[in-house]
This record gives structure tokens, C-alpha cells and sequence, in this order.
């Protein structure tokens, strides 16, 4: 068992499990078995004492003679319940915490992964990996581990103790025993192979539920209630059905081991009767061989319930180590300190990008080809191209969330590879764009760096009014403590996404992307939040991804991205003159722009614009 623990050879699911989470708690495990051995080794005297309790008494001695064997019963029986609680709680409770260091390191490496992983696997499927194999995992170290030991110490004993009353009798009794054994064998495996089906249909229906609760307005808002319901009803069904197997194979092969004990008490009856009058055995023995196939049932039958929970943590602990061993980032960082957040160089040299899930490796397939620029630190970098031309891809090139090819992309002349991601976080400050908002208040979704701790309410007006929100914030029943509800719900889309910028303002950085979060505001809008970047640019670097060309014609470089090629760049004035897309989309904007009423601008922009 050491060996096995401490091999050096690539270690499995298994034996990493072992050596991270359980063995540090041995000490424990040996103490509970321990008590384990010595709650069978009680239970296999209890028949001993019986039986010379009633060949006393079938002698008629003196009460006094056989009384105190009947206290002495009672005595181990006593003992017995305090060395099996005993023996639960040194099996149970490390089975306990180490699920729950197994599931907050599950978590842990879940907030550490980068978008291409939640792509390879739906939310639904990582809870019920989180959740259902985690309590089969759990049982492993805890019941089935219990329960191991104990059906191999009390078969042991038991079979010890039978063959010293009949060697004969015994052999008998192992036939129809052993036969059980080999039935419910293949009655697990086959349990096992149905478990494998459920866990999967488990995930497929944790899935549709997830999408309908965070779908709901989608499926309502086309009718589509009847729909979901049916996909819900039918992969219920496929899950029911799955277990009504499983229930029916646990109902027909489980008992099996009980069928034999029954046949063994019939060869007892009849042979060790035959016995008794031959004066080889008394009635005292064959109540204690009586005991004793008892116990040996009721372990056989335990052993099957054993190799069931095995096999279905093995399965469980196989599907988490899926999610734990894969790479949260591709090319690992070294550990440097935190620099403090400051304005960065940005330089991209000969970047092309290709997602993994592409099969075809020509170059025009790639999402980014041979695009290369250089932003000095402190400048603004405005990034503009039609829906599908790389904007998004670029962006989380640039702050790895995507890894890019070594020797393609530069931080202050070092490459972001040598960054780790802890860094880049520390630097970089994303208001995305999808606006996501917790379903929290509007003061813990702009401060949630803060929490648990205080949220300072300096920086929390300061994000709010850079990022034109205030005077709505204001106007709202409770103010900052207005809970958003579900993905902030019941705020506008305009409103979701200033909160999102308010956050991205509240925290220190030294790069702010904004990733085309000017897209649910109007024009007038626009122009306060780029103003206020405008009034602090000094103090980060800037990148603003929009295909409104009002919000990067102020920029120090632009880029215009078609079909992943870097079809121009240069500033607003040298766009106009070089780039015909650029300038046909400036063109359209202005005229829709002139065309706009202005009864349509909100109110509350003409207040904001008062307050500056």
C-alpha cells in the first residue's frame, strides 16, 4: 500500500487522491480501524458466550452459573456500540473535510480557467461533476472505505470461528455463498455500466434546467414554454428509466446473498441436527453457527453495496480529475511578484491566431492573420471592424484570456507569456462585452473587489460618476443597495453595461479595455464617457473596442480589422484619408447621428451633462 503510495511512476486519479486529500489523515484511519477490529473481533464472541449460555442452561446448573454470562453479553454488547460509533466517526468525518477540500479546489481552478474551457464544458455539467461525483467520491474514503475493512475482518473471524465448530459444515455453507458472490458480481457490473449512463443523462438534464432558469424571458418571449418542457420531460424519463434498471437489477440480484444464508441455515438444521443427536454437537453450537452464517450474510451482503460505491466513486473521481487536470493556461508563468498597476507599452508582432476547435489549419482560416502594431504606454488604442472581423478574439489575446503564440505579443518589451495571469489580472482592468451582473446590489457589483470587506463609498461615487450612472443609481428606490437581480435583469441594457464600466473604474489598473460597452448607450452618452477617459488617459493605457467611430476618433492609433487582417491603421485624420471602409462607416454614423431627434435623448443626460 505504501508502495503504491509513494511510487514515483505517473500516478493515476487514484493515487494522487490518496496522497493529496487522504493521507494525511492515516493517523485517523488506523484509529478507526482499530476500533473497527475490535467491534467484529466483540461480535464474534458474542455467539461463544451464547452458546455456553445455553448449554448451561440445557445442563440445568445453577442460575448463578449462567447469569453472569448474560451480563457479560450485555457488557460486550455495550462495548460494541461505542467501538462501531467509534470507528463511524474516525471514517466519516475525514471523509467529510476532505470533500470539502476537494470541492473548494474544484472551484478554485473553476474561476481559473480561460473562456475556451467553459466552451468544452456546459454549466450544467460542471455543477452536477461538482455535486453528484463529489458525494461518490466522498463515500469511497468514508462508507465504502468503512465498509471494506469491515466485511474483510468480520468474514475472517467469522469463517475462523466456523471452522473451528464443523470444517465439514463450513465447506457446505461456502458453496451457496460463494455462488452469490459470483452473481452479484456481474449484478454490479452491470449497476455499474447503468451508473455511467445516469451520470451522463444527470448532466444532460442539469443542463436544460440551467438553460431555461438563466433562458427564461428568451422562452417565454417566443413561447416556448411547451418546448422546454417536453425537452425536460424526455430527458427525465431517460434518467427515470435508467434507474428503474438499476432498481430492478438491485431488487433481483441483491438478495441473492440473503437466499443463500437462508439455504445455509437449512444445511444446518439438517446436518447439525443429526449432530446434536449424535452427541457431536450441542444446541448451544448450533445457535452460535446460527450467528455466525448471519454475520457472514450480512457482510457478503455488504460487500456488494461495497464494490457498487467503489466503482461509482472511481467513475466520479475520474470525471472531476477531467476538470481538475485541465490547463488553466497552456504555457505555465513563472510566479513573479505583483507589480503595482501602471501605464504599459503594448506590442504585437506577427500575431496569428487560430482556435483549437478548428479543424481546417489553412491561413485564411485562422481568426487572426500576421497582425502587428505597437500602442507606447498611456496612449489610447481604438479598435474598429465589422461584426466577425477579430475585435473580440485580439482583445483577449492581449490580456490572456487567450494564449497567444510565444513571441507574438509584448507588455512593457516582455513577453505576456512570461506574465503570469495573476499579474496581467492585477494590471488589467476589462469592462467586457457582456455586461454581467451578480444577482446582488448595485454596490456589490461595482465594489465586488472589496468584498467581504468594506466597499469604500469614495471610490464607489467616483467609478459611478466616470461612468455616467450616478444620476440613475440615484433615482432608483434604494439607491447603491438596489438589488439587479438575475444578470442584473431588471436594469436596461444601457444601465447593465455603465454598472459593468463603474466596476471596471473602481478597481486600481494600469490598462483599461473596453470591449465594445458603448454599444447600449446613446451618442450623447458616448461622448461624457469618453471625455472622462479623456480627462484621465494619462494615468493607464487605453484600448476601446466599438464600431462606433465617435468613441475612437480621439485615439492615438486605430486599427481596422476585416476578416481577421489588419486591413489599416493610423489616426482618426489618417483613416479618413487611406481607409475606404473606415470612411464610408464614418460617414453613415454622422448622417444617422444629424438625423436623430433630439427629444430622444433622455432626460437625464442633460442633467449629467450640467454636473459635468
Amino acid at each position: 500500500m505504501l508502495d503504491f503510495l509513494m511510487s514515483t511512476t505517473p500516478p493515476g486519479p487514484i493515487q494522487r487522491f490518496l496522497r493529496t486529500y487522504a493521507l494525511r489523515y492515516l493517523p485517523v484511519y488506523l484509529v478507526g480501524g482499530a476500533a473497527l477490529f475490535a467491534t467484529n473481533y466483540i461480535n464474534v464472541l458474542i455467539p461463544q458466550f451464547v452458546k455456553d449460555t445455553i448449554d448451561a442452561v440445557g445442563q440445568n446448573q445453577p442460575s448463578a452459573e449462567w447469569v453472569h454470562y448474560v451480563v457479560f453479553i450485555g457488557l460486550l454488547a455495550i462495548t460494541v456500540i461505542v467501538t462501531r460509533t467509534l470507528s463511524r466517526i474516525m471514517f466519516f468525518n475525514p471523509g467529510r473535510t476532505i470533500e470539502f477540500r476537494l470541492k473548494n479546489d474544484y472551484f478554485r481552478h473553476l474561476l481559473a480557467m480561460a473562456p475556451a474551457f467553459f466552451q468544452r464544458f456546459r454549466i450544467g455539467e460542471l455543477i452536477s461533476r461538482g455535486t453528484n461525483d463529489m458525494m461518490s467520491v466522498r463515500a469511497i474514503i468514508g462508507f465504502a472505505t468503512l465498509q471494506l475493512i469491515n466485511v474483510v475482518v468480520a468474514l475472517t473471524l467469522c469463517i475462523y470461528q466456523m471452522i473451528r465448530l464443523d470444517v465439514q459444515l463450513t465447506l457446505l455453507c461456502a458453496i451457496p455463498l460463494l455462488a452469490s458472490v459470483w452473481i452479484l458480481r456481474h449484478g454490479v457490473g452491470r449497476l455499474m455500466t447503468l451508473f455511467k449512463e445516469a451520470q451522463g443523462q444527470l448532466s444532460a438534464l442539469s443542463d436544460t434546467i440551467m438553460d431555461a432558469y438563466t433562458g427564461a424571458t428568451v422562452i417565454q418571449t417566443f413561447h416556448a414554454t411547451d418546448t422546454f418542457l417536453g425537452l425536460f420531460d424526455k430527458r427525465n424519463d431517460d434518467y427515470i428509466e435508467t434507474y428503474r434498471k438499476m432498481t430492478l437489477i438491485r431488487a433481483l440480484i441483491l438478495p441473492i446473498v440473503a437466499v443463500a444464508g437462508s439455504i445455509c441455515l437449512v444445511l444446518l438444521v439438517f446436518i447439525g441436527g443429526h449432530k446434536v443427536l449424535s452427541g457431536a454437537f450441542s444446541l448451544g453450537d448450533i445457535a452460535a453457527y446460527a450467528a455466525y452464517i448471519n454475520i457472514a450474510v450480512t457482510s457478503l451482503n455488504s460487500s456488494g453495496w461495497v464494490v457498487n460505491s467503489i466503482q461509482r466513486g472511481v467513475v466520479s473521481l475520474r470525471r472531476v480529475y477531467e476538470i481538475l487536470d485541465a490547463e488553466s493556461d497552456p504555457v505555465p508563468s513563472p510566479p513573479n511578484p505583483i507589480p503595482k498597476p501602471a501605464p504599459v507599452s503594448i506590442e504585437v508582432r506577427n500575431l496569428t491566431f487560430q482556435y483549437p476547435e478548428t479543424n481546417d489549419t489553412a491561413r485564411h482560416s485562422a481568426a487572426l492573420s500576421d497582425i502587428s502594431f505597437r500602442i507606447e504606454a498611456a496612449q489610447t488604442l481604438g479598435i474598429f471592424g465589422p461584426t466577425g472581423s477579430g475585435k473580440t478574439t485580439l482583445v483577449h489575446l492581449l490580456t490572456k484570456l487567450l494564449t497567444p503564440p510565444r513571441n507574438t505579443v509584448w507588455i512593457n518589451g516582455k513577453d505576456i507569456l512570461d506574465w503570469s495571469r495573476e499579474e496581467l489580472r492585477s494590471l488589467i482592468s476589462v469592462a467586457p462585452q457582456d455586461a454581467y451582473l451578480f444577482s446582488r446590489s448595485i454596490r456589490e457589483n461595482i465594489g465586488f473587489w472589496d468584498l467581504p470587506k468594506d466597499i469604500s463609498a469614495e471610490k464607489l461615487n467616483e467609478s459611478a460618476q466616470l461612468a455616467c450612472v450616478e444620476g440613475e443609481i440615484r433615482s432608483l428606490p434604494e439607491g447603491l443597495d438596489t438589488t439587479v437581480g438575475e444578470r442584473g435583469i431588471t436594469l436596461s441594457g444601457g444601465q447593465r453595461q455603465r454598472v459593468a464600466l463603474a466596476r471596471a473604474f473602481y478597481r486600481d489598473f494600469g490598462v483599461l479595455v473596453l470591449d465594445d460597452v458603448l454599444s447600449a448607450v446613446d451618442h450623447h452618452t458616448e461622448r461624457l464617457l469618453i471625455d472622462h477617459i479623456r480627462r484621465r488617459s494619462a494615468q493607464f493605457t487605453t484600448i476601446i473596442v466599438s464600431n462606433r467611430i465617435s468613441a475612437l476618433q480621439h485615439a492615438d492609433k486605430i486599427l481596422v480589422l476585416v476578416d481577421g487582417k489588419l486591413s489599416a491603421t493610423g489616426t482618426h485624420a489618417q483613416l479618413l484619408a487611406t481607409s475606404d471602409v473606415y470612411t464610408r462607416t464614418w460617414e453613415y454614423q454622422q448622417q444617422e447621428q444629424e438625423e436623430q431627434p433630439a427629444e430622444l435623448l433622455p432626460s437625464w443626460t442633460t442633467k449629467e451633462a450640467a454636473h459635468g
